[in-house]
């Protein structure tokens, strides 16, 4: 995939209301949450497919992936499993 989808991108600080967090992507790739928004909880979010984003740190440029058991980490590259279903 090019870096210029071609798509509408939208920027957000995603919050976790339950557990009262920002989700950020830290300076060496580590997915953390954080009480208060910073450069690195600004994600950059695009929408694939249908009901599909990619998820990208803003700052560090990193793109959150997801393993089959849930654990988050972060890649440079598009080559982690990177499509997260989004149910409405």
């Amino acid at each position: 995939m090019a870096d210029d989808w071609g798509q509408s991108v939208r920027l957000k600080h995603l919050y976790a209301g339950r557990a009262g967090l920002h989700l950020l992507i830290g300076e060496e790739g580590q997915i953390q949450g954080s009480a208060q928004q910073s450069q690195y909880s600004l994600l950059e979010i695009r929408a694939v497919g249908p009901g599909c984003v990619v998820i990208r740190g803003v700052a560090t440029a990193r793109f959150l992936c997801i393993e089959g058991n849930g654990r988050l980490y972060s890649s440079v590259r598009i080559t982690c499993r990177l499509f997260v279903l989004l149910s409405y």
